[in-house]
Parts: structure tokens; C-alpha cells; sequence
């Protein structure tokens, strides 16, 4: 499942259930949002909304993906140690936390992220 450009996580989390692999976007911190106003931002997952969709569609896999990836960071209103602490902090205490999290990097390929199938 690769996801971006939306904000309204509840209306899409069936789409994420029993994925293999899950390259989603975790766009802004709501508090560099704050600081660094963006309209556009609107249509963006915040990291909080990210971690709530995963660990909701999470919560209702049969079979959990092999990994996932963050990504469409936004470069002035996220940092990547924000996405992954913050996603992982709402994942936190769940069956999942452990699942691997990648963060796809802003200007180069990602390293490659094996699916067996």
C-alpha cells in the first residue's frame, strides 16, 4: 500500500489492513506546523494521524506488513526523529512496536526494503 496527499486517515485505514509493505506519508508535527504555517498542509497526514491509522489498520491485519516507511516528510514542518518517535510512541504498548519503521529519505532512493512473499 503506498498512501499520500490525505488527511482524513478513517475513511482509508480498510486500505492499509493486511498489506505487505506500507509506504505512507507522515507529513508534519502539528507544533512545527504551528510555528511554520502552511494551508496546503491541510491535505497532509500529520504524524499523529499517521500513527492512528496504522495502529488502527494494524489492530485489524490478519497478517502484519513486513515493513513500513514514512515518507513525504515535510522539510520545514517535520524532522525525522519527530515522525518516528511519534509514530512509534502511538504504537507503542501494542503487539506491533516492533514492526519495522522505515523513513524514506527527502532527495535520494531509499536503501531497497525486501517483501517475501
Amino acid at each position: 500500500m503506498v498512501a499520500t496527499d490525505f488527511w482524513h486517515w478513517q475513511g482509508v485505514s480498510g486500505w492499509f489492513e493486511d498489506a505487505d509493505f506500507i509506504y505512507v506519508e507522515a507529513n508534519h508535527d502539528r507544533e512545527l506546523l504551528r510555528a511554520n504555517p502552511n494551508p496546503r498542509s491541510h491535505f497532509h497526514l500529520s504524524n499523529e494521524n499517521c500513527g492512528r491509522l496504522l495502529r488502527h489498520a494494524l489492530g485489524r491485519s490478519r497478517n502484519l506488513p513486513q515493513a513500513v516507511m514514512l515518507g513525504h516528510l515535510s522539510e520545514i514542518r517535520n524532522r525525522l526523529t519527530l515522525a518516528r518517535d511519534t509514530v512509534l510512541g502511538i504504537l507503542d504498548g501494542s503487539p506491533y512496536r516492533n514492526l519495522p519503521l522505515h523513513i524514506a529519505p527527502r532527495y535520494e532512493p531509499s536503501r531497497e526494503v525486501q517483501i517475501f512473499a
